[in-house]
């Protein structure tokens, strides 16, 4: 009987052992990792051998995030290439299936696993080409924007930070996804001096928005299922999804050109389809330059 039980500890401590490194590096997985670099607030972390590439993308990340009125220098942002990383792909594959279990959802490519102010992670497996500013898919070789994206997955943290995680996650969509693109484009497309605001609202003119109509021909509120109905080409040449493209340009419409803040956009009565019907209004009529 005394084998027994001393049987029994040995194997719930052992699962006690167990579970407890697997939160271990869960939350901390930086020591899975043979490199890292570090700017700012910022540090990425990889086992390939990126040379001087990662810094330059640092500087960018955190260039776009400095012009957030929500950003918050003291909040450290770690970014982990796990493609290769047959560990840390196993310990995320865990988190993920968990999360679809819970949520309903998860993504095993790019995601955020913030909890600001004690870790702020963003994962992804793709392979990251940084000279070409693209993050790609290994298998199906479909690419991103490598900034745009990781820049975007840090907002998240951010509105977290700032909201708590309840209330940022019952946001709707344009207002979650919406932002992370604009402070993305902010030193890039957003800075073009060229850039005019006329030219997006052309763009989402000229895409069939049948989906986000109602039987009368009215603008819906847009919802996640949206991603899979259309997709654009952005400015600087990727394929973009359309709702994420007008979430973007309903937050520089409103932040850049009426003056609102980012705590008065968040307001419930500011809706997509009254933004984006107002912004469409507005430069037919030229009514704003």
């Amino acid at each position: 009987m005394r084998n027994v039980r001393r049987a029994i500890g040995f194997t719930i401590g052992g699962i006690l052992i167990g579970f407890g490194a697997f939160v271990g590096l869960l939350f901390f997985p930086q020591i899975l990792f043979a490199n890292h670099v570090e700017h700012a607030n910022l540090a990425a972390h990889y086992d390939a051998e990126f040379g001087d590439s990662i810094g330059p993308v640092l500087r960018d990340i955190e260039a776009a995030l400095s012009t957030s009125e929500i950003n918050d220098p003291s909040l450290r942002h770690d970014i982990f290439f796990g493609h290769g990383n047959s560990t840390f792909a196993a310990i995320q594959g865990v988190r993920g299936r968990l999360v679809q279990s819970i949520l309903g959802r998860g993504s095993v490519l790019t995601y955020n696993t913030s909890r600001p102010p004690h870790f702020s992670h963003v994962i992804t497996f793709r392979i990251p080409h940084f000279e070409s500013n693209l993050l790609t898919h290994p298998e199906r070789r479909a690419s991103i924007n490598l900034r745009q994206t990781l820049t975007h997955e840090i907002v998240h943290t951010l509105m977290i930070a700032r909201l708590g995680s309840p209330v940022a996650t019952r946001l709707p969509m344009w207002k979650q996804e919406g932002y992370g693109d604009y402070v993305a484009a902010s030193t890039t497309t957003l800075k073009n001096p060229a850039y005019d605001i006329r030219q997006s609202v052309q763009r989402i003119l000229n895409e069939d928005l049948s989906w986000m109509r109602d039987v009368e021909g009215n603008f819906t509120q847009m919802r996640y299922s949206c991603k899979a109905k259309s997709s654009v080409m952005t400015e600087g040449g990727s394929v973009w999804p359309t709702c994420y493209f007008i979430s973007r340009v309903l937050w520089e419409y409103l932040v850049d050109v009426k003056g609102l803040t980012f705590d008065e956009v968040l307001d419930p009565y500011v809706t997509d389809a009254d933004t984006l019907t107002e912004l469409i209004d507005a430069y037919a009529t030229n009514d704003h330059g």
